[in-house]
């Protein structure tokens, strides 16, 4: 039985199967990196790890979407500070009020993200109004800058084969709001750079347990560090090593600590347990952000987080960047006082969020609130168990993937 548009089908009927045509074919072909078979990708992944190689058998088939550059760019820019039903509130609003309208499907309605040029053109008022806060300066001056760089086809130059991961990820840092972190998922999941490691604190961990532990004796993470960290999946993954990183990132989450488990096995339980791998539970002391002078950058890790964290004691301001929670549970940051350079326990962890930016989104070597010089921070303690929320690009939801 042929069912006609819109109508219920009938209680036992039999549906035709329609097979999709070629132009969707398509689409669904680029968009989910069919071209590139994954079998070859984990047989060989599985054998330069075998903790990968366990972990594999619950994530089979995971895949890095290929997603159009400018809505990833400008998602990402959106996600700083913030949680995930937040953001996808806020990406909602915004093909609602500036995107092309698709059409209707079981109630719901759909549009187009906007265009850079419509983005560009938005009221800085009108966009806070649907949310995004502080980062609506962002989305314009990004929007403004990506057009005088040439625009979509800007995006598509830094996507294209002959422009490395280190090209594209330096030209993105260039934009308002956008740190190595963001740079580095947009690379990923948007610009086919499939070497590109994101570095954030399930990553750091990650590479201390299973890489190279190290690393947690570095006082700071400074751009060598981030370099170092990229080169190590690299160099065990392959030019893939991106993709290979979404299993153990998959895995690392605490939604999906059942699937680790039963992966793992006795091996996850003893490699918790190990005296090697314990650390030290996080203060509950205030963060103090200290200023040093940062060494010279290599070019793997150029523009690379540059934060420092140590425990200090509390001191109240004025207007503290705190973290809040409203009733939908969503999270703001208010203003942090010019007078001030001390943070509030647990302000580390939502800046983390900018990958590599303090909470006025810029980058910490440029932020009037840090000069004059830049900071960094203190990987022993973003390798440490916290018990804080932290929402990443991409966060715990797995976007992207």
């Amino acid at each position: 039985v042929k069912q006609e548009a819109g109508a219920a089908p009938a209680e036992g009927a039999a549906m035709e199967r329609v097979r999709p045509d070629d132009v969707l074919i398509a689409a669904a072909t680029d968009y989910f990196g069919l071209d590139i078979p994954l079998a070859p990708l984990y047989a060989m992944w599985g054998e330069a790890d075998t903790t990968w190689a366990q972990l594999a058998t619950r994530f089979p088939g995971l895949r890095v979407l290929r997603q159009d550059p400018v809505e990833c760019l400008f998602c990402f820019i959106c996600s700083s500070n913030n949680n995930i039903a937040r953001i996808a509130l806020i990406i909602d609003r915004l093909g609602e009020r500036y995107g092309r309208l698709l059409g209707t499907h079981g109630g719901d309605t759909f549009y187009t993200f906007p265009s850079i040029e419509v983005l560009a053109g938005a009221d800085e008022d009108d966009l806070r109004a649907l949310g995004t806060g502080y980062r609506a300066k962002f989305i314009l001056q990004s929007a403004t800058t990506v057009l005088q760089n040439g625009g979509t086809e800007w995006l598509k130059q830094l996507r294209a084969a002959q422009t490395s991961h280190v090209e594209a990820r330096d030209a993105l840092i260039t934009l308002h709001g956008v740190g190595p972190k963001v740079a580095d998922c947009v690379c990923l999941f948007a610009l086919d750079k499939t070497g590109a490691i994101p570095v954030d604190t399930h990553v750091w961990q990650i590479t201390l347990r299973e890489m190279d532990a190290s690393l947690g004796e570095a006082k700071s993470l400074t751009p060598t560090i981030y370099g170092q960290v990229g080169r190590l999946w690299r160099d065990r993954y392959g030019e893939h090593a991106g993709w290979a990183h979404t299993i153990l990132f998959a895995a690392d989450l605490t939604k999906f600590k059942k699937l680790r488990t039963e992966a793992l096995g006795d091996a996850d339980t003893k490699a918790a347990s190990s005296p090697s791998k314990k650390r030290k539970s996080p203060s509950k002391k205030a963060i103090k952000v200290e200023d040093e002078t940062e060494p010279a950058q290599d070019e793997e890790g150029a523009g690379a987080a540059v934060f420092s964290r140590t425990n200090g004691g509390a001191k109240k301001s004025k207007s503290p960047a705190v973290k809040k929670e409203d009733t939908a549970g969503s999270t703001e940051l208010t203003p942090l006082s010019k007078k001030s350079k001390k943070l509030p326990a647990g302000a580390a962890e939502l800046y983390e969020a900018l990958y590599g930016t303090d909470n006025t989104g810029k980058d910490t070597a440029t932020s009037p609130l840090f000069k004059p010089t830049p900071t960094r921070f203190n990987p022993k303690s973003a390798g440490k168990p916290r018990k804080l929320s932290m929402v990443n690009a991409g966060g715990e939801s797995g976007a992207g993937v």
